[in-house]
């Protein structure tokens, strides 16, 4: 499903994802994401994610709160999901892409994984590729080769139910 951002949709997902780079300006949590030195510019990966965050809520007419904290209050607003009640976006920088990650955190917190790919240079044109269950794609992925932990696998986009 292709969603189009209206301007002013656009315009606050920009907004939340700048200010998520700023509340981690000075903080390296992710090098395990990051191991393979393939990483994007912070403020377009967070312009980026914000779009497809937005573009689900939108396509499955759900609440998206574009939360934003101070990184100190992390552990207190660690487990609320990206899209209410229980939806984690994830987004894929190449439409070539052929898997995408599901975290031991997500089988826990029984979420379901939405995959998208926002496409550049802009993000405003999102494609929400489907679905699915944060314990099914576990229990059908393969360990994440950067994870040294156990703590992600990696699932094929052919898995993914339609929306």
């Amino acid at each position: 499903m292709i969603v189009t951002l209206e301007s002013w949709e656009y315009e606050w997902a920009s907004h939340v994802g700048m200010q998520r780079v700023s509340q981690h300006i000075g903080k390296n949590d992710d090098q395990n994401y990051y191991a393979n030195n393939n990483k994007q510019p912070e403020i377009l990966a967070n312009i980026a994610s914000c779009c497809g965050e937005m573009a689900t809520a939108k396509a499955l007419k759900k609440y998206w709160s574009g939360h934003v904290w101070d990184q100190r209050d992390h552990a207190k607003y660690k487990h609320l999901p990206d899209v209410e009640p229980n939806i984690e976006v994830r987004r894929i920088r190449e439409r070539t892409s052929k898997t995408s990650v599901v975290r031991k955190k997500d089988v826990d917190n029984n979420t379901v994984i939405v995959v998208t790919f926002p496409a550049p240079p802009d993000y405003n044109v999102v494609e929400v590729i489907g679905y699915i269950k944060a314990s099914d794609a576990w229990e059908i992925g393969e360990p994440a080769h950067y994870d040294s932990n156990g703590t992600s696998r990696l699932f094929k986009l052919s898995d993914l139910i339609s929306i």
